[in-house]
C-alpha cells in the first residue's frame, strides 16, 4: 500500500472473505479511498477482491497474461471466477510502467514467465520495498504455474534480477 493526495494504492486485494480486514489496515495508513489495484497475477489470493475495489472506484491494472486468465477462467466457470466485468483490469502494463503517488515512485515491472506467464512486480523507490506477489518464496519451494505458463527456469532467472535490484536494506 502506498498513500497520496488523491487515494490510496493497493498491490493484490488479497481473497473477498478478507475485503473488511483489507480495509480496516488501509484505513490505518490513509483515510483516502483505494484510487488503484495492481494485481501481480491471476491466482484468487491475490485478485479475488479486485472487484470490490473496482466497483468502489478503483482501476485494476495486470499483465496481458493475467487479463486473459482472468477472462479464461470467469467465462469457464472456474471454482470461484463466476463472471464478473468488475474483476476484469482495464489496463494492463506489457513491460514496464513508471508513475508516481505523492512524491514516491512506483515501477512496475512485467517479469518474464516465473510463478505464472503474467507477473507483475511492483517496487516503491524510495521506500525500497520491493512487492512480488507470488515470484518469491522465502523458506519452502517456489509454487509454480505450469498450467498457465510459469516455469523453473523462468523463477531462477527472476531471483537473479531481484537479487541485482536490492540494497542491503530492501524489503522484499
Amino acid at each position: 500500500v502506498i498513500a497520496g493526495e488523491n487515494g490510496v494504492l493497493l498491490v493484490d486485494a488479497e481473497y473477498p472473505e478478507l475485503n473488511a480486514k483489507v480495509l480496516a489496515a488501509v484505513a490505518r495508513i490513509s483515510k483516502k479511498p483505494v484510487r488503484q489495484v495492481i494485481d501481480t497475477h491471476w491466482h484468487w489470493d491475490h485478485m479475488g477482491a479486485s472487484s470490490m475495489f473496482a466497483r468502489a472506484g478503483a482501476t485494476l491494472y495486470s499483465s496481458p497474461e493475467t487479463r486473459k486468465y482472468i477472462i479464461d477462467a470467469q467465462q469457464a466457470k472456474i471454482d470461484t471466477y463466476r463472471p464478473d466485468p468488475a474483476a476484469i483490469p482495464s489496463i494492463t502494463i506489457g513491460s514496464t510502467l513508471t508513475f508516481y503517488v505523492g512524491s514516491q515512485t512506483v515501477e512496475v515491472m512485467h517479469v518474464a514467465p516465473a510463478h505464472t506467464g503474467g507477473d507483475l512486480v511492483v517496487r516503491f523507490v524510495e521506500a525500497d520495498v520491493i512487492q512480488t506477489g507470488d515470484t518469491f518464496f522465502h523458506g519452502f519451494y517456489p509454487d509454480i504455474d505450469y498450467e498457465h505458463g510459469g516455469t523453473i527456469d523462468g523463477m531462477i532467472a527472476w531471483y537473479d534480477k531481484l537479487y541485482a535490484m536490492c540494497g542491503p536494506k530492501t524489503q522484499i
